[in-house]
């Protein structure tokens, strides 16, 4: 189903606030005391939080359903120097 979305999917969603997403995420989970750096990205489609979130040092285990989604991911994950795990639900 994602096969020929993977590919621009980054380029439909370019216009969303993924700086603003993933500060957000970061204020509440300081706010709710949650200091664990473990995260698990489930449906995390091309790897754009996934990413950000490894680079500010969170141990990232991304999950999606698809693998030509997940192909972009790591080819983002490569490209940035972030090291996320990456897998397709089974």
């Amino acid at each position: 189903m994602y096969e020929s979305l993977s590919a621009l999917y980054d380029v439909y969603m370019e216009d969303v606030p993924y700086e603003k997403w993933f500060k957000n995420i970061v204020y509440i989970l300081k706010k709710y005391g949650q200091n664990g750096k473990r995260l698990l990205d489930l449906g995390c489609g091309t790897g754009t939080m996934a990413v950000m979130f490894s680079e500010a040092g969170y141990d990232v285990t991304g999950i999606d359903l698809s693998e030509d989604m997940l192909a972009e991911a790591k080819q983002k994950s490569e490209e940035k120097g972030a090291e996320v795990f990456l897998a397709v639900r089974i």
